[in-house]
């Protein structure tokens, strides 16, 4: 688990993804106070399977299938699962290390900040471009770099319940090279509904207690009204 301490790290330590002055921003290094902390953790994951690669997922997400019966040892390289018919999920990603995708998805949101820059109330952005640097820019840099398509970054060109169909049926094709699944709400890459009883869910309000999770997009809403 990764807190805000360990985000920082890892954005501080990104000299050779991330511009100095986008680096700056981020952590508050330009005088102006540092970017709310899911602009960061949005940044800090790409960083993290780039580099490193491996599994990533929110904290409330389930799991309860073993790792092994999904990932096939020396074939699976990615992950690109959807949420429901809608967008690819960013909150549950895996990849090889050093994968392409991700360090173009940090290279659009890169230009995003630094070349027109936005708006800024100590450090935050304003709700819709905070969100707008998250899932749109992952699903920006799937679109282009999975399956050829333009850095459409307000409507991506796999987004619609058609076109995700159509996206999955694809990827069914590497050979679990690159493994896809539809998270309905229960059934998802590493979680799957018993036979019988009901759909196992985390208690989100559990764990985001636990975690110290806030609805972020409250908390911005309230400092650009002050």
């Amino acid at each position: 688990v990764y807190d805000d301490e360990d985000i920082d790290v890892l954005i501080s330590n990104a000299t050779d993804l991330l511009p100095e002055e986008e680096r700056q921003m981020l952590l508050g290094l330009n005088g102006t106070g540092g970017a709310h902390i899911v602009e960061k953790a949005d940044i800090a994951r790409l960083i993290l399977m780039y580099q490193q690669g491996g599994i990533y997922s929110d904290v409330d997400i389930l799991f309860n299938i073993p790792l092994d019966e999904v990932l096939e040892h020396g074939r699976t390289a990615l992950c690109l699962s959807t949420f429901h018919d809608f967008t690819f999920q960013q909150d549950l990603m895996c990849s090889s290390p050093h994968n392409s995708l991700f360090r173009e998805a940090l290279e659009i949101a890169s230009t995003i900040r630094l070349k027109s820059p936005l708006e800024r109330k100590g450090g935050w952005l304003k709700r819709r471009p905070l969100f707008e640097l998250g899932a749109p820019v992952y699903n920006a840099a799937i679109s282009h770099k999975v399956f050829g398509g333009p850095i459409a970054l307000a409507e991506p060109q796999i987004r619609g319940k058609q076109n995700l169909e159509l996206a999955r049926v694809a990827l069914e094709t590497t050979n679990k090279v690159i493994l896809t699944s539809k998270f309905d709400g229960c059934n998802g890459l590493f979680s799957r509904k018993p036979s019988t009883g009901p759909c196992p869910q985390l208690n989100k309000t559990e764990a985001q207690l636990f975690f110290g999770i806030k609805q972020w997009s409250h908390e911005v809403e309230e400092r650009w009204t002050e």
